[in-house]
């Protein structure tokens, strides 16, 4: 994408999306149980090798051997690379033991149903963030020009859009997982039965939308080349680990969904106030 690549890569990504998303589907209806996950990141793999392996192999090739000019990664990447790396652990390590608790604490039956629902829901969630992370470098480039009115319109233009799409996907999946968990019949109930009840999968499903926002305002605000919200974004997985946690061993599931959907919301109203902010400092 620094190399002005975003076109392919995301027509990469948009594959990506929908073969993972048909890779889940037959997984599910196939009997692979959580095995499900395990096929939807394999999927998604294989497409990262394959673009940076065959599609650029011979432009990753000609980078390690280019002599360094004047850039320096030091100064210019690494203050916030290694921000979003450590976001990203915090938050790997707060929503990881999440099954393994209710597999333990409650039944691996349960285990299995929170595992599929979560892996559908972010699967839809990585669509409707690819809408907007094409968008990336635009913001990048207009703020770079000073032109920051410009950048936050078509910044509110893609979020909107984006958002939109997220909530149409969720709302379409929900529905049609509370009708199928209405009739009794084969098929119906075969995939039914893989997924939480419909009156507990709407809290995760609501949990999606403040977590989307999250990641559209933070790209934004890093298209400044800062980050100053990994403190926020860790403090929140630092909270969010224990509570998950304390739901799955002690409450229901239902909670953890709605224990998701308080603390993802806490942390979008902090990174919107941080991005007013940054925006007002320009």
């Amino acid at each position: 994408e620094g190399c002005n690549q975003v076109a392919h890569v995301n027509r990469y990504r948009l594959m990506q999306a929908v073969t993972g998303s048909v890779v889940v589907w037959s997984c599910l209806l196939g009997g692979a149980n959580l095995w499900t996950a395990v096929a939807a990141v394999l999927v998604q793999l294989t497409w990262e090798c394959i673009l940076i392996f065959s599609r650029y192999g011979p432009l990753c090739r000609q980078l390690f051997r280019t002599t360094p000019g004047a850039f320096q990664w030091r100064r210019e990447i690494w203050p916030l690379q290694w921000k979003i790396g450590l976001q990203s652990a915090a938050k790997y390590l707060a929503i990881f033991p999440l099954i393994p608790t209710i597999f333990a604490w409650q039944s691996p039956a349960a285990a299995g149903r929170v595992g599929i629902t979560w892996q559908v829901l972010n699967s839809l969630l990585l669509v409707a963030y690819a809408w907007i992370r094409t968008r990336a470098p635009e913001f990048g480039t207009l703020i770079a020009q000073g032109k920051t009115d410009e950048s936050n319109r078509a910044f509110f233009k893609a979020t909107f859009g984006s958002t939109a799409m997220l909530i149409a996907a969720v709302s379409s999946f929900w529905l049609v997982l509370a009708i199928l968990q209405t009739h009794d019949w084969g098929l119906a109930t075969k995939v039914a039965t893989r997924f939480l009840a419909a009156g507990t999968t709407i809290w995760f499903a609501l949990a999606m939308i403040p977590l989307h926002i999250t990641q559209c305002f933070s790209i934004h605000i890093r298209s400044r080349k800062i980050d100053p919200i990994w403190r926020v974004s860790i403090l929140g997985n630092v909270v969010l680990a224990p509570s998950l946690f304390l739901a799955a061993s002690q409450a229901s599931v239902a909670t953890v969904g709605i224990v998701m959907l308080v603390i993802f919301t806490a942390v979008m109203v902090s990174v919107v106030a941080i991005w007013r902010h940054c925006n007002r400092s320009e």
